[in-house]
């Protein structure tokens, strides 16, 4: 492989994983300021870890 062909598939990997790292917010527990029900709000999924919820 040449350099350029070597960066660019660093480049990839990097972008999917910033894609799979990215948080997910789920819309059914979004925040909602009537009821100051922030479930949801800061939810993130990981294969290697338990999920996570912060708030409520």
């Amino acid at each position: 492989m040449d350099f350029i062909s070597v960066l660019n598939s660093r480049l990839q990997k990097r972008k999917a994983e910033n894609l799979y790292r990215k948080p997910e917010i789920i819309p059914e527990t979004m925040m909602d300021f009537a009821s100051n029900d922030y479930y949801g709000l800061a939810k993130t999924h990981s294969p290697n870890s338990k999920q996570l919820s912060y708030g409520a």
